[in-house]
């Protein structure tokens, strides 16, 4: 698992599009103290217009933009974001909440045989927990609990307020900050979506089990963040029931013996027709014209399903 690194390119279009990409161009040419200046201006600017998403998107990136030169595995971008959260402004905590559970996670992915190779510290390692500076010499159960701490806070409540403004943010713009791992964006849509399936992806660790019993962070099926059957089973399954009705109707405009010998002489099939001026009247001309009005036939349909069930019109959520 790679770390997200420091970009403005994804940076959704506003009143600050032209200092987000000043903040791109900076960071391409290698000048990260000006990106961080930029994106100064920018996080202030987006927290006089309360632009809360675009401020938590500043600080984030501003972060990466400071660390950029440190490993992927080194903790001093989540020790440097839990110091901002607690001067940021409270209404840019919900989605800071999620960066910093998405961060934690991948951190942990990247340290994963350090901690799993580390005795428990016991009541030392405890205290340490409390200081985040501490985070790479956390025991194994530390660091677990960490992270379920993490996404807890992240999810949030149903009606909050904070998960309707992560619902909101399409993942695709977000790709900079967020590392949304390798599944298409119709299955991961927005950047709760993304925090959700981190969770569940934590939630089936074994190391969840260490510190959490095995009910502690299981989700309901009927659940909003499961989705529901229309989001779920219905969108994946559209393409593929599209597609098979597709293809039998496909082969059926073809078949000309059988519906001949259950409808009668007087019940003739276009094929029919196209092999009977092909083999036995031999009128060519005829026989390809209906081959084309066949082939047309054929197309508008197959552009009615990719309009309707599509591969590029999954969506789920």
């Amino acid at each position: 698992m790679t770390m997200p690194e420091a970009r403005g390119d994804d940076a959704p279009p506003g009143p600050r599009a032209a200092a987000w990409k000043a903040v791109d161009t900076a960071i391409e040419e290698g000048k990260p103290k000006t990106a961080i200046e930029a994106l100064r201006g920018v996080e202030q600017a987006a927290v006089a217009d309360r632009a809360w998403a675009e401020a938590a998107r500043a600080i984030a990136t501003r972060i990466l933009a400071e660390t950029g030169d440190r490993p992927g595995d080194d903790p001093e971008r989540l020790i440097l974001l839990a110091g901002a959260m607690d001067k940021a402004p409270p209404e840019t905590r919900g989605v800071l909440e999620a960066i910093r559970a998405n961060w934690t996670w991948g951190f942990f992915q990247m340290n994963r045989w350090r901690f799993q190779q580390r005795t428990t510290g016991g009541s030392k390692s405890n205290e340490r927990a409390d200081d985040l500076k501490t985070i790479a010499e956390w025991d194994l159960p530390t660091i677990v609990s960490e992270i379920r701490k993490r996404f807890a806070v992240a999810v949030g409540d149903p009606d909050s307020p904070d998960r309707k403004t992560l619902q909101s943010l399409p993942v695709a713009e977000w790709s900079a900050i967020i590392t949304k791992g390798k599944l298409s964006d119709a299955y991961r849509p927005t950047v709760w979506d993304v925090i959700v399936r981190d969770a569940l992806e934590f939630a089936s660790s074994g190391e969840r089990g260490l510190v959490a019993p095995e009910d502690a962070f299981e989700l309901d099926a009927s659940g909003p963040a499961l989705g529901t059957l229309d989001e779920t089973v219905m969108a994946l399954g559209a393409s593929g029931v599209g597609a098979g009705a597709l293809l039998v109707f496909i082969l059926a405009l073809g078949y000309y013996i059988t519906p001949a010998l259950l409808g009668g002489s007087t019940d003739q099939m276009i094929s029919y027709f196209v092999a009977d001026n092909m083999g036995r009247s031999l009128n060519w001309g005829l026989a390809s014209a209906l081959a084309a009005i066949l082939l047309g036939a054929v197309l508008v349909l197959y552009a009615i399903y990719d309009r309707i069930a599509g591969p590029g019109n999954l969506k789920l959520g």
